[in-house]
């Protein structure tokens, strides 16, 4: 706390100066600009300088901090790398029993539509049997019957919970996506078509703007961007 003390002290005598004279800089013309330039490279000194102090102060504790890092690394990697060897055992089999829950609802809907297909023909064919016999009505009946059939499939429940508690822990298993990026111009027709958002395109505007920099790009409309004029002042040593 001490050497916290002492060194504030050395500080503000170095930065009251430097906040007081940028209240009281005016630019209008070039000598003013001359004179914030000659501002700006003091101030940038006095920067580096608070910096410098800096990095001194604080290089004892990263030095102690990397020391204590490196030491625990040793033992909570390998306990790390055993808790995603065994997650990664849950995630294999929960996949596969998720796949075998999928094709057991796959063919539970394929009985279901069979079974309602034959059921639609036998009350069809009964409708076809009754107009034969002049019995509209009836044949009416049937047909509507017919195409409203309806049959559930039945569906096991799922062999794998997606919660699991054990002696006070829980293992959840959420359900994710793999995705693959495999036509980029098909991304960016369905921007433009509205049917993905703006960000699909991951537009890198500080490379774009490096590119139309690199480029010597006029200011004005380019194909999806604008480009506006602007300044920034960049400040070095006068050789």
């Amino acid at each position: 706390m001490e050497n916290f003390a002492l060194v504030e002290k050395e500080l503000e005598k170095k930065v009251s100066p430097v906040v007081l004279a940028a209240s009281e800089i005016t630019v209008a013309n070039f000598d003013d600009n001359a004179a914030a330039a000659v501002f700006v490279g003091d101030a940038k000194r006095t920067y580096d300088e608070i910096e410098s102090s800096r990095k001194i102060m604080k290089e004892p504790s990263l030095e102690s901090c990397r020391r204590i890092d490196v030491f625990f690394k040793r033992f909570s990697d390998p306990v790390s790398l055993a808790i995603d060897i065994v997650k990664g055992k849950q995630r294999k089999w929960f996949l596969e029993e998720d796949r075998k829950r999928q094709e057991a609802e796959a063919k539970a809907r394929a009985q279901a539509a069979e079974a309602e297909r034959k059921e639609r023909e036998r009350i069809q064919r009964q409708a076809e049997a009754a107009r034969a016999k002049g019995k509209d009505e009836k044949a009416d009946m049937l047909e509507e019957k017919a195409a409203t059939v309806f049959v559930a499939p039945i569906v096991a429940a799922s062999v794998a919970p997606k919660t699991t508690q054990a002696n006070g822990y829980a293992s959840t298993f959420v359900a994710d996506i793999e995705l693959q990026l495999t036509d980029i111009k098909a991304v960016a027709r369905a921007v433009v078509e509205g049917k993905y958002p703006p960000y699909f395109l991951g537009v890198n505007m500080t490379k774009a703007k490096r590119y139309f920099k690199d480029m010597k790009t006029a200011p004005g409309p380019q194909p999806g961007f604008m480009i506006y004029p602007d300044a920034g002042v960049r400040s070095s040593r006068s050789r």
